[in-house]
């Protein structure tokens, strides 16, 4: 899935999440595809993943 892996290429860069905020913002992406009713595949998921990683990185 381009979308995690997006999630993956991002917490690295910004520091590693807990597993249990990984869950938390895989089952956000995944609510939030089905309501826009987007695959997991494509440009539109991967710009959601990057959206949503985003909001979880702490304010520097």
């Amino acid at each position: 899935m381009i979308a995690l892996m997006v999630m993956s290429g991002t917490a690295a860069r910004g520091g590693v999440f807990e597993p249990e905020h990984l869950e938390i913002i895989k089952r956000v992406f995944n609510e939030a595809c089905l309501d826009r009713g987007i695959s997991h595949e494509g440009q539109e998921a991967q710009n959601l993943a990057e959206a949503i990683v985003l909001l979880f990185q702490p304010a520097s």
